[in-house]
C-alpha cells in the first residue's frame, strides 16, 4: 500500500480547495513531490487533519490536459504547470469522529510511518463495508427479499443481521424507542467525544442526567432527542448550543445502539413445512373434558407480517380504521380479563336467569339454565363494537342489524346487555395519530435446505405483490387472508458449496435479488491486529485458497464441475486471537473441511498431499 499526503491550501493566503477537488473526484500531485499510480492512496489534509482519503482510479495526467481543470485552478489561485498532476479517484469524505492527525509541513509527500499506514487501512475498510451495506440496504429497499450466497465461512449471516440492524433504524423515534434504548445510569458520550454525562432519570417528558467532569445536574426533553434524531445533527454540523450537545449524544447513541424486537431468525432444514413456516393448525388440551381441541395458529412469518402490516396501516396519513382496530383490540383484552375475574367470583348476568359461566380462549359461555349453553365469539363482539363506533346501529334501539351478525341478530338481549357494560367502562375518542413508520426483517438462514415452493406456498404471490392480500389456505379468525406489507424485508443466507440441498426454482429466483459473499483476505487485516499472527493467517488462507484456483498455467485441483467462488473456503476460518487457535482451526476446521471435498469429487485426490501439508 502506497500512501501519500496532499495538503488543499497552497500558498499563504490561498482559498482552501478541498471542496472543489471532491465535487470533481480528483487527487492532485506534483511530479517533483511524487507521481502517484493507479490504487495508490492520497491523504487529504487541512492542515495537520486529515478529512478524506482518496484512491486513484487511474495513473495521473498533467492538469494542462484538461481546460476545465485549468479555469476551476485559476478561481482557487492555483499556481500550475504541465508538471501539475490529476487523476479520478474514488473519495471517502471521513466524519468528523475519524480525523485524525499527521504532522509534516511537506505540501505533497509520500507517507511512512506504520501507525499511519495502520489507520489508513482500517479506515478504509470501515467506510467501504458501510458503502457495501449501504448499496445491499438499497437493493433491499427496492426488492424487499435478498439472498446472500456463497462459500462457507464468508461471513453471510454475520451480514444478514448487520443488515437487518441497519434496516431497522426508523427514521424517526418515539418516547417507547427512547426508554428501551437506554438504561439507568449509562454513560453517554458526545459527538465530539470530549465529555461524556450519565442517565440518572427518565420519568414524565424528561430524560435527567449529571455530567460526569462536573457532577452538575441537567435534563433533556424527550422530544428534543426526537428532533435531533430525526434531523441527525451530529451528522450535519445542526449543533448550536450546549443542548443540542447533550440530546444529539442521545440520538446519536441510539441510533448507534437501536435494538428492537423486530427481527426474527429462522433456520430451513429439508423437513420444514408451510405448517411450520406461515400458518398451521396446533392441538391444545380441551378445557371442558377429555381429548384435544384443533385452532389454526400464525407462525414466524405470518406473525413478523401481521405485526408490520399493523404498524403500517397506522403510520399511514389515513389511519383511522387501524387506530379504530386497535383500540378495539388492546381495549377488548382489559374487558375479557375483567369479566373473566368476575366469573371466577360469580355468575356474570347478561339477563333473568341467563349468565356468562366461562371465559374461555376464544368465546363467553352464557346460559347455565340451558340444556346446550350458547356462546358469544370474541371475533363477532370485536365486530360489533366496531359496527356500533361507526354508528351502524344505536345500542339504546334494542336490536342488532343481521348484516352485522346474524347470531347477535337473533340474540340481541344478551350481545347489547354485554356491549352496554363494555361501552359504560370505555369510551373511543377519534384521535388522528400517526406512529412512526418501522421496518421488520425475517433472516432465513440457510434458505435453500427447505423445499421453497412447498413452505411459501400462495406467498410466492405475495412477496412481489407487496401489501395485497392472498388467501391462506388456513383460516385465523375467521379470515384466510395474508398480506405481506411493503415495510417487512426478508433476508436469507445460502450456502453455495452445499450441493445436496434443494434447487431454487426460476418462481422463486426472480422475487429474489442474489448477492454474492466471497471470500476476501481483507477480513483477516481488520479482525487479525497482531502483525506476526495476522502474517500467518494471511499465508494460510493463500496456500487453501490457491487449491481452488483456476488458472490453468498453474496446478488445477478444483474439478470442472466447480467454481471457486462458489466453494472456496471463506475468511472466518482464518480470524483467530492467537496462533494456539489458528492451529486449532487448520486442524479441525480447515482441513476436515477440505478432505470432505476431496470424498465429495469437489477437490481432486491430488490436493490430499497439499492439505497435509497445510
Amino acid at each position: 500500500m502506497i500512501i501519500y499526503k496532499l495538503g488543499c491550501i497552497w500558498g499563504k493566503g490561498a482559498p482552501d480547495f478541498f471542496e472543489m477537488i471532491k465535487d470533481k473526484n480528483i487527487s492532485l500531485s506534483h511530479i517533483h513531490d511524487c507521481n502517484p499510480k493507479k490504487d495508490s492512496i492520497i491523504l487529504i489534509t487541512k492542515g495537520h487533519t486529515i478529512k478524506a482519503i482518496t484512491i486513484l482510479q487511474e495513473d495521473c495526467h498533467p492538469v494542462t490536459d484538461n481546460l476545465e481543470l485549468k479555469d476551476s485552478f485559476d478561481q482557487f489561485s492555483i499556481s500550475y504547470n504541465n508538471e501539475t498532476l490529476f487523476a479520478k479517484s474514488k473519495w471517502i469524505e471521513l466524519k468528523p469522529e475519524d480525523y485524525f492527525l499527521f504532522q509534516t509541513q511537506d505540501g505533497i509527500c509520500q507517507v511512512h510511518k506504520p501507525e499511519i499506514h495502520q489507520i489508513t487501512k482500517s479506515l478504509i475498510s470501515k467506510y467501504m463495508q458501510k458503502d457495501n451495506l449501504d448499496k445491499q440496504i438499497e437493493l433491499l429497499k427496492y426488492k424487499k427479499q435478498i439472498i446472500l450466497q456463497g462459500p462457507p465461512g464468508t461471513g453471510k449471516t454475520r451480514l444478514a443481521k448487520l443488515l437487518a440492524d441497519e434496516l431497522m433504524k426508523p427514521e424517526e423515534i418515539e418516547i417507547g424507542d427512547i426508554l428501551q434504548n437506554l438504561h439507568l445510569n449509562q454513560e453517554v458520550v458526545t459527538s465530539s467525544g470530549k465529555a461524556s454525562f450519565t442517565i440518572i432519570g427518565m420519568e414524565g417528558d424528561n430524560l435527567n442526567y449529571v455530567r460526569n467532569s462536573t457532577k452538575e445536574i441537567g435534563d433533556l426533553k424527550f422530544s428534543h432527542i426526537q428532533k435531533a434524531y430525526k434531523n441527525k445533527i451530529w451528522l450535519n454540523n445542526a449543533i448550536t448550543n450546549g443542548s443540542d450537545t447533550y440530546s444529539a449524544a442521545v440520538a446519536k447513541y441510539i441510533f448507534e445502539n437501536y435494538k428492537t424486537s423486530n427481527c426474527k431468525l429462522i433456520q430451513f432444514h429439508p423437513s420444514y413445512t408451510y405448517e411450520d413456516f406461515v400458518r398451521g393448525i396446533v392441538t391444545e388440551p380441551n378445557e371442558n373434558g377429555e381429548g384435544v381441541l384443533y385452532r389454526t395458529e400464525n407462525k414466524i412469518l405470518a406473525d413478523l407480517a401481521e405485526k408490520a402490516n399493523e404498524n403500517y396501516l397506522l403510520s399511514q396519513d389515513d389511519n383511522t380504521h387501524a387506530l379504530q382496530d386497535k383500540w378495539i383490540d388492546e381495549t377488548f383484552e382489559q374487558f375479557r380479563a375483567e369479566i373473566e375475574g368476575e366469573v371466577e367470583q360469580e355468575r356474570f348476568i347478561l339477563s333473568g336467569d341467563i349468565s356468562i359461566f366461562k371465559v374461555e380462549s376464544d368465546c363467553f359461555r352464557y346460559g347455565i339454565d340451558w340444556l346446550h349453553p350458547s356462546r358469544i365469539n370474541y371475533i363477532d363482539f370485536k365486530k360489533i363494537i366496531k359496527a356500533a363506533l361507526n354508528k351502524k346501529f344505536n345500542i339504546d334501539e334494542n336490536q342488532i342489524p343481521k348484516d352485522v351478525s346474524a347470531h347477535a341478530h337473533y340474540r340481541f338481549t344478551y350481545y347489547l346487555s354485554l356491549l352496554r357494560r363494555f361501552f359504560d367502562k370505555y369510551t373511543y375518542k377519534t384521535v388522528n395519530d400517526k406512529v412512526a413508520l418501522k421496518n421488520y426483517v425475517l433472516i432465513i438462514d440457510e434458505i435453500n435446505r427447505a423445499n421453497l415452493p412447498s413452505v411459501l406456498g400462495e406467498l410466492i404471490y405475495a412477496l412481489e405483490y407487496r401489501d395485497e392480500p392472498v388467501e391462506s389456505m388456513y383460516a385465523i379468525d375467521k379470515k384466510n387472508e395474508l398480506i405481506l406489507p411493503s415495510n417487512l424485508f426478508i433476508i436469507g443466507t445460502m450456502n453455495t458449496a452445499d450441493r445436496s440441498v434443494g434447487h431454487i426454482d426460476y418462481a422463486i429466483k426472480r422475487r429474489f435479488a442474489f448477492v454474492d459473499i466471497l471470500p476476501t483476505d481483507q477480513a483477516i487485516d481488520d479482525v487479525v491486529v497482531d502483525s506476526g499472527l495476522n502474517a500467518k493467517a494471511k499465508s494460510l488462507y493463500h496456500k487453501v485458497a490457491e487449491l481452488f484456483n483456476e488458472d490453468k498455467s498453474k496446478t488445477v485441483y478444483l474439478q470442472s464441475d466447480f467454481k471457486a467462488k462458489d466453494v472456496q473456503l471463506g475468511h472466518s476460518y482464518f480470524l483467530a486471537e492467537t496462533e494456539k487457535q489458528l492451529a486449532l482451526k487448520l486442524e479441525f476446521e480447515i482441513k476436515p473441511l477440505l478432505n470432505e471435498y476431496v470424498k465429495d469429487g469437489i477437490l481432486s485426490e491430488e490436493a490430499l498431499l497439499e492439505i497435509a501439508n497445510l
